[in-house]
């Protein structure tokens, strides 16, 4: 019997080509919310000019926030073909792809 649970890791993710956007940001977003990752892309988050006086639980949430955002941004740098990439640099976070 096949199994039903799909490896992400394994989609392909689109590329931005210049002429795909509609298409390329409705599958990141797709993706992103699949993996959970849509807030980290949508809202971001704010780190502490302080951290070392947050508690296990608070700093605990920072590592999940900091994880995640890495993933996203790893995900948006494997979309970009390397015309788009250059364009994107110094932007990646600040991409509306809502």
């Amino acid at each position: 019997m096949a199994s039903s649970i799909v490896n992400f890791s394994s989609v392909p993710l689109p590329v931005l080509t210049g002429e795909n956007f509609d298409l390329w940001k409705l599958k990141l977003k797709t993706y992103f919310i699949s993996q959970k990752l849509w807030d980290i892309v949508q809202f971001g988050y704010t780190k502490p000019d302080n951290t070392t006086t947050l508690s296990k639980e608070e700093h605990k949430k920072l590592e999940d926030c900091e994880q995640k955002d890495a993933q996203a941004l790893f995900v948006l740098q494997q979309t970009v073909g390397s015309s788009g990439g250059q364009k994107l640099h110094g932007h990646i976070m600040h991409l509306d792809v809502a």
